[in-house]
C-alpha cells in the first residue's frame, strides 16, 4: 500500500516535466482515480485505487462502502495487467480526446462562423429540417441559432455543433 502523499511524490519524481503532475496535491488525487475506476469498472477488473490509502493506512469510509479494499488489492495483485495494455491505451486516448481544452470564441466571431457554415450547408440544412409551412431559410434555422452560438462560444467544432443540433440531434 501507499499513501496519497507518497503516490503524488512518486508521480512527481517520475514525471518531472508534466505540469499537471507537478501541480498535483494529495487531497485531490482520490478524485483523479475516477478515470482509472471507470476503466476497471467497464472491463470488470478489480479497482487499483484500493492500494492508495490515507495517512492512517486506511481507505476512506466512502470507498469502503462501495468496495472491499482487501479483496480489490488481492484481485488486482493476481491480474496480469499486461494483457490489457491495448484496452488501457485506447481508454486513455479517448479520455484525452474528450478533455482537450476548448478555445472560447467571441460572439462576433461565432456569428460569422455560423453564417458562413450555414450558407455553405444550406441545402443539407433545408433537407434536414421539416418545413411544411415553407418558411424562409432564416426563419427555418432561427430556433437553432442560440444553441449553436452558445456552443461555438464554448469553443466547440462548427461541424460537430451543426451535426448535434440540426443534422442528427438524437445521436449521442
Amino acid at each position: 500500500m501507499i499513501t496519497f502523499d507518497q503516490f503524488v511524490q512518486n508521480a512527481k519524481a517520475r514525471h518531472p516535466k508534466d505540469q499537471a503532475v507537478q501541480n498535483a496535491i494529495p487531497v485531490s488525487t482520490g478524485r483523479r482515480f475516477e478515470f482509472v475506476r471507470v476503466f476497471t469498472e467497464l472491463n470488470g477488473f478489480p479497482d487499483l485505487s484500493a492500494w492508495v490509502v490515507n495517512k492512517a493506512g486506511k481507505n476512506s469510509a466512502a470507498y469502503s462502502a462501495d468496495y472491499d479494499p482487501d479483496v480489490e488489492r488481492e484481485n488486482s495483485a493476481n491480474t496480469d495487467w499486461s494483457l490489457y495494455q491495448n484496452e488501457w491505451d485506447a481508454h486513455v486516448a479517448e479520455l484525452k480526446k474528450l478533455s482537450i481544452k476548448l478555445k472560447r470564441r467571441k460572439p462576433d466571431e461565432d456569428r460569422k462562423l455560423m453564417a458562413n457554415f450555414a450558407r455553405k450547408m444550406r441545402s443539407k440544412i433545408e433537407a434536414s429540417i421539416p418545413n411544411k409551412k415553407k418558411l424562409p431559410y432564416t426563419l427555418l434555422i432561427k430556433p437553432y441559432r442560440e444553441y449553436i452560438l452558445e456552443s461555438l462560444m464554448e469553443g466547440k467544432d462548427i461541424g460537430s455543433v451543426f451535426d448535434d443540433t440540426i443534422f442528427d440531434p438524437t445521436d449521442d
